[in-house]
Formats: C-alpha cells, sequence, structure tokens
C-alpha cells in the first residue's frame, strides 16, 4: 500500500502545531495528530494569554474540545475510524508546561510553589481526562501516552519519584477507569518503567498466536487488555512474539 495523504486543512486552526494534513506509513494505523503539541495550542488559545510565564502559569484554563485545536484532531478521529484503525498521541503535563513557559522555569515552579504546581497538574489531568474520552467516542483504537520530560536523566530520582507517585499513578488509575477497555492505553516505557520500579505496577507477558508487527499485537489485544507500555510506539514495525501488559496495582 502506497503512501497517502488526506488534506484536512478546512479542519486546521492555522496555528502553528495545527495538524493539517495526515500521512499514512505502510501501516494499518492512522497517527493523530501528524505534528506538533495541540494539547499547548489549545491551552494557549483558551487562555487568551499570547505568552505564558510564572507570573500567569497558574491561571491556566481549560481547553475547548468542541473548536480549535482539539475539536480537528477529534473531527479527523472520526473521519478516518470508519476506515481505519486511529492512534492519537497525547502529551502528558511536564511536557505540556515545559512548552509553555521553557523547562527551567517549569522546575523553578515546581520548587518553589508546589502546591500551585500541582493544582496545575490537577487542571491538566482533567483536560487530558475529557479530551481522551471524546477520543474513544470518536473511533480512537489506541490511545499513546507520553511524557518527554518525566525521564530519570531529565528529573533524576527525586523529582520523578514524586511525578510518578503523585501524579502518574493517580492519573492513570483514572484514565484506566476512562478507557474501560474501548482502546488500548499505550505508555512510553520510561513511564511504565518508572511505575515497576516503585512497585506501583507489574508486567506481564503474553504470547502471540504467531510471530506479527508491534502494531499488529497492539491491535490483537485492544478490547482484550487495558495497558501496554514494554515498547516505544515508534517502533512499532518491529516483529514480537509476546507483547507485555502492565498492570496497576
Amino acid at each position: 500500500m502506497g503512501d497517502k495523504f488526506i488534506n484536512y486543512s478546512d479542519y486546521a486552526c492555522g496555528g502553528k502545531h495545527s495538524n493539517i494534513v495526515s500521512k499514512e506509513h505502510q501501516s494499518k494505523v492512522y497517527v493523530l495528530p501528524s505534528n506538533g503539541f495541540v494539547e499547548v495550542e489549545a491551552f494557549i488559545m483558551s487562555s487568551g494569554i499570547e505568552k505564558l510565564d510564572l507570573n500567569n502559569i497558574a491561571g491556566l484554563s481549560n481547553f475547548n474540545i468542541d473548536r480549535g485545536p482539539i475539536s480537528s484532531v477529534l473531527r479527523q478521529c472520526k473521519d478516518l475510524s470508519a476506515e481505519y484503525k486511529v492512534m492519537i498521541k497525547i502529551n502528558g503535563p511536564l511536557t505540556i508546561i515545559s512548552e509553555l513557559i521553557g523547562l527551567n522555569k517549569l522546575f523553578l515552579f515546581w520548587k518553589k510553589s508546589p502546591d500551585e504546581f500541582y493544582k496545575v497538574l490537577k487542571r491538566i489531568e482533567n483536560n487530558l481526562s475529557s479530551y481522551i474520552n471524546e477520543c474513544i467516542n470518536y473511533g480512537a483504537s489506541i490511545i499513546s501516552y507520553g511524557d518527554a520530560i518525566c525521564s530519570r536523566d531529565i528529573l533524576g530520582p527525586r523529582y520523578l519519584h514524586d511525578i510518578t507517585t503523585s501524579f502518574s499513578y493517580p492519573f492513570l488509575k483514572k484514565i484506566e477507569t476512562v478507557i474501560d477497555k474501548r482502546a488500548l492505553l499505550h505508555l512510553c516505557p520510561k513511564i511504565s518503567g518508572a511505575l515497576k520500579h516503585l512497585g506501583l505496577a507489574s508486567i506481564e507477558a503474553i504470547k502471540l498466536t504467531k510471530k506479527m508487527s508491534y502494531e499488529d499485537a497492539c491491535l490483537y489485544i485492544n478490547g482484550l487488555e487495558a495497558i501496554v507500555g514494554s515498547k516505544c510506539i515508534e517502533y512499532r514495525e518491529i516483529q514480537v512474539e509476546k507483547i507485555e501488559i502492565l498492570k496497576l496495582k
């Protein structure tokens, strides 16, 4: 099957992060959005503030899923899911905050005002929960959740422990309930590894009926299991004989 382009310029919002064109790469799965950070753009648009910083990040407004970049992704998901499997990539809160105010200011905010920092995380959590639920309602088969900042190399052991126990674990327990096996939740291995290391999750290997691509394996267990995340989703074409599911405790 050759490359296929679909123009969604009618749905585009005009911002630099807008998802205008989707491309299929020899795959059964369409990945949305095709580029950028739609959650970041959505928060900027809803807040009505051209530049967020330490003085106004605590006043971050809820984003609107009925218009703007989030609406664009949902409409694309609905259209594509009629014919294809759709995977939605979701950015975690640390990546979102870092894109909004910068990584150095993120750490300063976290260190100087931890209570306000976690209030912002809670607001982002509520928005992401609603967004994920709508993605599934619009036909998404896989929700791929990752947070590029959420790694030991960037955060160090103390802050990684803090974010994993205080945010990632309770958030993912909530999302597991929201999804309710209507789709598969795929976690970045950095997040699933931290959960396992801290004793908040266990890994169970499931042997497949035959060797297949990691992508096909994810589709195979979709609806049967809730969460996977032992491999990076970017390597979904690699061949596997088993797939590891993650069980939150």
